[in-house]
């Protein structure tokens, strides 16, 4: 496979000098904005059909050479026992919490070890 992404990772020559593009799909895509109207954050994280569609948009749509998983940097608190929603127009909430504001996240009594390739169904 000839990927000028990972020439460059391997810091081999390429033909053009690669560029880091962080993305808010949302604020620019209308394709993603579509499939965001149809479905909540979390579902779009957790489904790994949602999740591949719009992580591979900006690479159809823009032509670059590599994505970045579609997901929420939040999503492991679920597995830590704590509730996790995104209310419309006010984001991410977390309704088990302790503590008052700033948040402090309750230590749990057993802690499950987590794995980013078990954890992450829609990865390739």
């Amino acid at each position: 496979m000839n990927s000028r992404f990972l020439d460059a990772c391997r810091r081999r020559p390429t033909d053009v000098r690669p560029v880091w593009f962080m993305r808010q799909a949302g604020r620019y895509l209308k394709q993603y904005r579509e499939i965001r109207a149809k479905h909540g954050m979390l579902e779009m994280c957790k489904r790994p059909d949602l999740a591949a569609t719009v992580t591979l948009q900006p690479v159809e749509i823009l032509d670059v050479d590599a994505a970045i998983i579609f997901a929420d940097l939040l999503l492991p608190v679920e597995p830590m026992g704590l509730k996790l929603s995104f209310v419309a127009g006010e984001g991410p909430v977390i309704h088990n919490r302790s503590g008052t504001p700033p948040m402090s996240i309750p230590f749990p009594r057993r802690i499950r070890t987590i794995w980013v390739m078990s954890a992450s169904p829609y990865k390739r």
